[in-house]
């Protein structure tokens, strides 16, 4: 018989989670932070009005600022707007800050990452206190403090002030959906670990620079690092290789250019070489 005394709860209704955070908040001055806490929702705003969501903006359930973050909940319809046109915007919104602010604090330029999830969170109409609790909350920070959408920024030149990552929630509804207008071809998969939270994850930027431009926004391997990143560092370099190849070697690098090279006998390093 089924017990009816334990009774199920209705499900809070879904919401678009949308968040930003300011890149190496902590590397700013301490007396440029405050201004910059005070600056980040605002920034979001004209974001919003310039790509002419501000009736969106205006829907806006909850938010929260705290230090260099801002999140907050929207109805779900607008979860394909969030992702295009609002980037691209938030891009735009990002440059004319940082001219505007160029001869004055903070002195570098202000970049962002943003996270866009969607899922069942608290309704601020039932709790104003407890407004914008879930699981889906707590995915969407796990995704911003990614290191994916961390690499993105770091590698990327100054020229890309926003990288974005949407859950593969959102991106299956608005994206794979056709509700949004950019297509699957302008993301890039990645699989997320932060903590406990585990997840698929798609990142985009609006404008690509630096190393972006040569290989791409996919995050890379340390192994894909090491075979890309440092061989320019290196090119040219001769290696001399001590020992078995089929055992362990100690590497000696000497010189700026030439070939690589392995000696199987340590002393031949130490002979004089004949003057020709």
């Amino acid at each position: 018989m089924s017990d009816y005394s334990i009774r199920s709860r209705y499900l809070p209704p879904y919401q678009v989670i949308f968040a930003v955070d300011v890149k190496d908040f902590s590397a700013f001055e301490s007396v440029a932070q405050a201004g910059i806490t005070a600056r980040i929702r605002p920034i979001v705003a004209a974001a919003f009005r310039r790509c002419g969501l501000g009736e969106i903006w205006d829907e806006e359930r909850w938010h929260r600022v705290i230090g260099d973050a801002y999140v907050a909940g929207f109805p779900t319809r607008a979860l394909p707007l969030l992702i295009h046109p609002l980037l691209d915007a938030l891009q735009v919104q990002l440059e004319e800050e940082n001219r505007v602010s160029r001869d004055e604090r903070p002195s570098r330029p202000l970049r962002m990452r943003a996270s866009i999830h969607v899922g069942p969170i608290t309704d601020a109409d039932d709790d104003p206190v407890t407004d914008g609790s879930g699981a889906a909350r707590v995915e969407t920070h796990r995704l911003l403090d990614s290191a994916e959408v961390k690499q993105v920024l770091s590698r990327a030149g100054d020229g890309t002030l926003v990288a974005a990552i949407v859950s593969d929630r959102a991106f299956t509804d608005a994206v794979l959906g056709g509700f949004c207008a950019l297509g699957p071809d302008r993301f890039t998969s990645v699989e997320v670990a932060v903590k406990q939270y585990r997840g698929s994850a798609w990142l985009a930027v609006p404008v690509a620079s630096g190393d972006l431009l040569a290989r791409g926004i996919r995050p890379l391997t340390e192994e894909g690092d090491a075979e890309a990143g440092d061989a320019s560092a290196h090119q040219g370099a001769q290696v001399i290789g001590i020992g078995s190849i089929a055992g362990d070697a100690t590497n000696v690098f000497v010189g700026n250019s030439g070939s690589i090279s392995t000696v199987d006998d340590p002393d031949r390093l130490r002979r004089p070489r004949r003057r020709r």
